[in-house]
């Protein structure tokens, strides 16, 4: 506890490492989810006014000011009852894609791709396979504010993706590679391709792989992605057999699993021609906490935009749950917390 009496979150609680292929995976099912829905089922479901929407990992087409929307589960927390979603615009590969922090009976204002809100989200009931979630648009004129706190950024690097979808009527084949997405069957055809190749991103996340302090964050990622998995009984016997005592307040597990992240998610911020921030943002309980950067390293991009593009690593800080320590310790404290060897690593510590 510090000295306001309000518990201190644990300088280690980790969150998840988004792999690329894995993204890259997420992004080709949501143009799957799209083109299905556009040509089988009648187009998105249009978003007027307050709608509610069944949600599942194959994602929901949704259409709110003339365009269209993928939503889908992202993963689910059932001891605090929060829902991730992804949510994409169409086609994807054209936008960012966001992952948006749900709590029961709150709304999340989420802007994409502007300065202001253009919907508001909200949980009706969330679960590990199916959710249902509220859409309500906002008019971007009423220039409301996101609620950036509960929105992270995929990192998701896909140079060169190409996606052809050909589809009619009837008896469809449908073919996923890691370059493309093919659907095909005998009568009409519509065909949509697009290349995209981010030199900036590509130069930033080709400097930053010789930075001890992205990689320890990685590994530090790993170890929250896994925290969805602890249970309370767990953590006790895994407290109990580091330290030779039960847990008491405040370090019980509904005090502990509040201050630990459960994901973290990758943002670039762009400072200015050619400054740029590499910030891993916390999905943490605490919401002093929730969506704040516990690293960040500095860039400088020449060239930005083009293939020539360089970046190189000017700076790391950390900050937020990490704020004031150094690569030395929490390199020790990852280790530490490695070693308990379960789910509950990061909450053990």
């Amino acid at each position: 506890m510090d000295e306001y009496g309000r518990m201190v979150p644990h300088k280690h609680r980790r969150a998840k490492a988004t792999h690329k292929l894995a993204m890259a995976g997420i992004v080709i099912v949501i143009i799957l989810v799209a083109a299905f829905a556009y040509f089988f089922l009648g187009g998105p479901v249009n978003v007027s006014g307050p709608t509610k929407l069944s949600v599942s990992g194959q994602g929901t087409e949704f259409s709110l000011g003339g365009k269209s929307y993928v939503i889908s589960l992202a993963s689910y927390n059932g001891n605090t009852g929060t829902e991730y979603v992804y949510l994409s615009g169409v086609p994807v590969f054209l936008g960012p894609l966001l992952n948006v922090t749900l709590h029961q009976n709150s709304s999340v204002k989420v802007n994409y791709g502007g300065q202001y809100a253009i919907m508001q989200l909200a949980l009706i009931s969330g679960g590990a396979s199916s959710a249902v979630v509220q859409v309500e648009p906002l008019s971007a004129s009423l220039q409301v504010s996101p609620d950036y706190q509960y929105i992270g950024h995929q990192s998701v690097k896909l140079p060169g993706l190409q996606v052809t979808v050909t589809t009619t009527i009837a008896g469809s084949t449908t073919t996923v590679s890691s370059n493309s997405v093919s659907t095909s069957t005998v009568s009409s055809t519509t065909t949509v391709q697009a290349q995209q190749t981010n030199y900036t991103r590509q130069a930033i996340y080709t400097s930053v792989q010789n930075d001890q302090n992205y990689a320890l964050m990685l590994n530090f990622s790993t170890l929250y992605n896994e925290t969805s998995g602890c249970t309370a009984p767990q953590y006790n016997s895994s407290y109990l057999s580091k330290f030779g005592n039960a847990p008491v307040p405040p370090e019980d597990y509904a005090n502990v699993s509040r201050e630990t992240p459960h994901a973290i998610t990758e943002e670039i911020v762009r400072n200015s021609a050619t400054s740029y921030n590499l910030e891993f943002l916390t999905q943490i309980g605490d919401p002093t906490y929730n969506g704040q950067p516990a690293l960040v390293i500095g860039l400088s991009v020449t060239s930005p935009g083009t293939s020539s593009a360089l970046a190189i690593v000017e700076s790391d800080s950390y900050q937020g749950i990490f704020q004031g320590q150094t690569h030395s310790s929490l390199a020790s404290l990852y280790q530490q917390s490695k070693s308990v060897g379960n789910a509950c690593a990061a909450l053990v510590g």
